[in-house]
C-alpha cells in the first residue's frame, strides 16, 4: 500500500499543507505558481458565482425617469410658460384676465437649472464665540487626572439627554 501525497506546501501556521498535488506537481492548486493558479481560475471573484444583486429602489426609479425623461422635461419646459388667471370686475361685465404666474415659472426655470447644472454650493462658516477661530487642544489621555475628567464629562452628557 502506497502513502497517500501530500503537498509540499505550507500554511499560515507554517505546518505542512497536506492537500492532494496537482497530477505531475508536488505542489496543491493554493500553492502552485501564478500561471496555474490562473489557468483554472482559482482566486478572487467567480464569474456568476454569489447571491444575484436585488436592484435597489433608487436603481429601478432612475431606469423609470430615464425611460419617461421626455414626459418629466415637457413638464417644467410647460411650466417655464404657466399663466394664472384672475376675474376682473363682478357681475356680467367681468372678465377673466390672464396673467404670467411667476412663482410657477421661477420654479420651473429653478428645476431645469439645477437638472442640467447642479445645485448651488452651499458656503459653510464655522468661527467661535464672536467669530474667532476655534482652538482645539489635544489631551493627554494617559494622565489618570485627565481620564477621570474626560470620563465625568461623558457621564454628565449621557445624564442630560433626556433635557
Amino acid at each position: 500500500m502506497t502513502a497517500r501525497r501530500r503537498c509540499k506546501g505550507e500554511n499560515a501556521q507554517g505546518e505542512d499543507c497536506g492537500a492532494a498535488p496537482l497530477k505531475g506537481s508536488d505542489f496543491c492548486l493554493a500553492h502552485s505558481d501564478q500561471e496555474t493558479r490562473a489557468s483554472t481560475g482559482f482566486g478572487g471573484p467567480q464569474e456568476g458565482s454569489g447571491r444575484p444583486r436585488n436592484p435597489r429602489a433608487v436603481d429601478i426609479l432612475r431606469e423609470r425617469l430615464e425611460q419617461q425623461a421626455d414626459a418629466v422635461l415637457n413638464v417644467l419646459w410647460d411650466g417655464l410658460e404657466a399663466d394664472t388667471h384672475t376675474v376682473v370686475g363682478s357681475g356680467e361685465s367681468a372678465e377673466l384676465e390672464i396673467l404670467p404666474d411667476h412663482r410657477v415659472r421661477l420654479l420651473a426655470a429653478k428645476e431645469i437649472l439645477d437638472r442640467a447644472y447642479g445645485r448651488p454650493k452651499q458656503a459653510t462658516e464655522v468661527s467661535g464665540v464672536g467669530g474667532d477661530a476655534i482652538k482645539v487642544q489635544a489631551a493627554d489621555m494617559s494622565d489618570p487626572a485627565v481620564r477621570a475628567w474626560a470620563l465625568d464629562m461623558v457621564r454628565e452628557r449621557a445624564g442630560n439627554v433626556d433635557d
